[in-house]
């Protein structure tokens, strides 16, 4: 089971970074309403705009939890241009 973070352009559609989706394993199995605390090294998109960056948990191989109706924590960002 992994953590994966991926970018969304306005609240559904998918944003490509140069990396791709960042992904990493949890360090144990948890427990239904169990928490841990994963440090997170993302690239933005490379486009100035407002984006949710989408946190959700990956069975790899299988699916992502939010696509199968898991709620996901979204933070919305601003991008800006250097």
């Amino acid at each position: 089971m992994s953590l994966g973070v991926r970018w969304l352009d306005g609240a559904t559609e998918t944003v490509s970074v140069p990396y791709g989706d960042w992904r990493a394993a949890l360090p144990r199995r948890l427990r239904p309403g169990a928490s841990v605390t994963v440090p997170v090294e993302i690239q933005v998109p490379s486009a100035p705009g407002r984006y949710i960056l989408e946190f959700d948990l990956i069975q790899d191989g299988v699916a992502w939890f939010g696509d199968k109706g898991s709620r996901t924590g979204r933070v919305p960002v601003r991008v800006s241009p250097i």
